[in-house]
């Protein structure tokens, strides 16, 4: 069944930059981070010089509702970079200057609201008074940052019913958050002083299930469990390359296709910007990522056979997911047709299959050509990058597949994440299932079905 992915983005996006203007109206020494529209509400990162906690939102909800009465326009302006960045600068914004002296485009799109000034994307309402039912829900302390980023996060609507309603689903949601949950049932919990997250006996059973029950399928497969080093000791995204280098030797000593690799690593994960809080802020994750090097008439075969197992896994783990097929991002023209039929490929198993789709701009759990990823929900409704399939045009062009080609058929590089970041798949779990009891269950009916698969 396919995300819902309406909402109401020019409310979130301007409550998100009124709140702004009321944080930096009440606390002239706070330093702006950014914000905006989430699948909840909205929310705005600060840096405060003082610890704050939720009785702080009295305050600010008091200087919004007087913001909002006064129904000043909220207008989308364009800067210079280079202009922005000293604006910022002399502001004593340094983390906003920052952004703006790394920025690469010729224009940065930002928001004023009287004189008050951010880098913020739009679309907006017209004025503040649209924004009147607007309810300021959590403080959250992102731990993870040296900095100690402090995140607001609200609802808001165009009428007090919506509004009720939308907190009642934000108050409904927090009592399933993973974070909630996990440090209740003795899962993991975080160091206050070294920040490190540190997972209890129970949540260790948690990933091990998870890890095992999947290596014992991939092995039934066909998938060799392997271990490569990689080329530089920082934490990779990915370990297509070194794959590729070992099947190329492989087929040099007569290994026939189709060839398939499973290894399991700590990577950095590109984080969301709702990504703040929990397991889900984690920057480096544990990764799997399997790769498949097939002929080009077997290709469609691999690509179905993916993307059942996909949703089998997706199904066995009780999540309710929707696929989406990422759209075109290269512009080289050689590179470009091929990646066409290949997404092309992809979509047309996705039909054969019968499974529903949409397309997105952009994923960041693989970009290196067309891909198909699942999509989950957490409690929050906010959408997540889950297990994938993908093509690997980029590295195949490089050459480090080429000469491991036969004259008759080339060789295609599949690369597949079936369970994702490992850490995010966790805490999607604990939100979907709550409790330890539940969670057992789950984990039994899950070793006894990766037995029979």
């Amino acid at each position: 069944m396919p995300i819902d992915k309406k909402n109401n983005i020019s409310l979130k996006t301007s409550a998100a930059e009124l709140l702004a203007y009321a944080i930096v109206t009440s606390f002239p020494e706070v330093k702006l981070v950014g914000g905006g529209a989430t699948k909840s509400g909205f929310y705005y990162d600060a840096i405060f010089k003082d610890d704050v906690d939720n009785t702080m939102l009295v305050i600010l909800e008091e200087r919004l509702r007087e913001l909002t009465q006064r129904k000043l326009p909220i207008t989308s302006i364009e800067m210079a970079p280079a202009s922005a960045h000293y604006y910022f600068r002399d502001k004593k914004q340094h983390v906003l200057a920052k952004k703006l002296k790394e920025y690469n485009g010729n224009i940065v799109e930002m928001v004023r609201i009287e004189d008050f000034i951010d880098k913020a994307q739009g679309p907006f309402v017209e004025h503040s008074g649209m924004i009147a039912a607007v309810k300021l829900i959590t403080v959250t302390k992102d731990t993870n940052n040296r900095e100690k980023i402090t995140r607001i996060e609200g609802v808001v609507a165009y009428d007090k019913k919506s509004l009720k309603k939308a907190a009642q689903h934000y108050k409904n949601a927090r009592k399933n958050d993973h974070g909630n949950i996990g440090e209740k049932e003795e899962l993991f919990e975080q160091d206050e002083q070294t920040e490190i997250w540190m997972w209890h006996k129970k949540g260790q059973k948690i990933r091990s299930t998870l890890i095992t029950s999947l290596e014992k399928i991939l092995e039934k497969q066909g998938f060799e469990n392997i271990l490569t080093t990689p080329k530089t000791q920082d934490y990779q995204t990915t370990r297509a390359e070194e794959h590729a280098r070992l099947c190329l030797a492989e087929r040099h000593k007569g290994k026939a296709l189709p060839i398939r690799y499973y290894e399991r690593f700590d990577g950095a994960y590109p984080l969301d910007p709702e990504a703040l809080y929990g397991l889900y802020s984690l920057p480096i994750c544990s990764i799997d990522e399997e790769h498949i090097f097939c002929e080009e008439e077997d290709l469609q075969k691999e690509l179905i056979s993916s993307l059942q197992f996909i949703d089998k896994i997706g199904k066995m783990l009780g999540f309710e997911g929707a696929f989406s097929c990422v759209s075109n991002k290269t512009s080289r023209r050689e590179t470009t047709k091929q990646w066409k039929k290949y997404e092309e490929m992809l979509t047309s198993a996705l039909e054969s299959l019968g499974y529903s789709y949409d397309f997105c701009e952009d994923i960041t759990s693989f970009d290196r050509g067309p891909a198909v990823i699942m999509q989950y929900k957490d409690a929050y409704g906010r959408i997540w990058e889950g297990p994938y399939v993908g093509i690997d045009v980029v590295t195949r062009e490089k050459n480090i597949t080429k000469n491991a080609c036969n004259e008759k058929a080339a060789t295609v590089m599949i690369e597949c994440s079936f369970l994702g970041a490992l850490e995010r798949t966790v805490a999607l779990l604990i939100e979907q299932h709550g409790g330890q009891q539940k969670l057992q269950a789950l984990l039994d009916d899950i070793v006894a079905e990766a037995s029979t698969i």
